[in-house]
């Protein structure tokens, strides 16, 4: 349950809420868990990363090369540049929608759990 609470805190600020590799494998088993329930799913293509440097904040990936990204910390002015080869980024995206259906299945609530993405989409 330590790797969904993570994940749930992370969701009320940032959206979608992202796993690294590094936080999945200090939770294996909850990792396996929620990927086999469909509540992760693996991100392919990222387009942004946990902030290496704060740790508070997903930021955007600058591609270089097809070896060579980096990101920049907009908390941190002073951390600099963060390089990394993007082809060895693994990690997941948190799926709002089907951890809602299964929220909604095990409570016992029937209806459109679209219409609760939609409710909070509009807050922001």
């Amino acid at each position: 349950m330590a790797l969904l609470k993570k994940l749930l805190n992370n969701f009320a600020f940032h959206s979608p809420a992202i796993l690294t590799e590094e936080e999945g494998k200090k939770h294996p088993k909850e990792l396996e868990v929620l990927v086999s329930l469909g509540v992760l799913k693996q991100d392919t293509f990222p387009q942004e990363r946990w902030c290496p440097s704060c740790e508070s904040e997903s930021v955007p990936i600058q591609i270089v090369s097809k070896e060579r990204a980096y990101t920049l910390c907009t908390t941190d002015e002073g951390a600099g540049r963060d390089y990394f080869d993007p082809q060895t980024l693994t990690q997941w995206q948190f799926n709002t929608q089907k951890f809602l259906e299964l929220t909604a299945k095990e409570l016992k609530i029937k209806g459109d759990v679209n219409v609760l993405l939609f409710m909070r989409s509009e807050k922001r």
